[in-house]
């Protein structure tokens, strides 16, 4: 399955999709450039399980379970926002944050997922509604790991 992007034209951001936890197994690189171009392969969101991402802060990554342009929050969806203070260091320079597990909570310069720390995300109803670093809708019946549908890009 295809991933559809749904890009803001002033964002800027390179995104690593990995097939496994941890930042493990095959790894797909894509660019996002100003003007909304997108450079690198179809991402196959059925086997996204972990990611990483960098760009300016202020830049907000969605990962959503739905492919639609309304009522994709009412599915599982995950917000990462670039944030002073919640991000660390590219090996390029910029700022970024790792999600090691896209259904679990973990720091966001975690190398690999924490099987002991068992902390919920903060949840959200709509991008509005929350703050921080990462916030928003999981759930146990349909994960989000798996069955990224829909990357959306803006910033806040």
């Amino acid at each position: 399955m295809n991933t559809r992007f749904t890009i803001d034209p002033k964002v800027r951001a390179e995104i690593h999709f990995f097939t496994g936890l941890s930042f493990s197994g095959n790894r797909d690189v894509v660019r996002i450039f100003v003007g909304g171009r997108k450079q690198g392969p179809e991402i196959d969101g059925s086997r996204v399980k972990s990611v990483g991402v960098s760009g300016p802060v202020g830049t907000r990554l969605v990962l959503c379970a739905s492919d639609a342009d309304e009522g994709w929050e009412q599915h599982p969806w995950r917000a990462v926002v670039l944030v002073t203070g919640s991000t660390f260091r590219f090996s390029a320079g910029g700022p970024a944050v790792q999600v090691p597990d896209l259904d679990r909570y973990d720091r966001f310069d975690a190398p690999r997922t924490d099987p002991d720390a068992m902390e919920g995300l903060t949840h959200a109803n709509d991008l509005s509604e929350a703050s921080g670093w990462t916030y928003g809708r999981l759930s146990f019946k349909e994960p989000l790991k798996g069955n990224v549908r829909q990357v959306r890009l803006d910033l806040v």
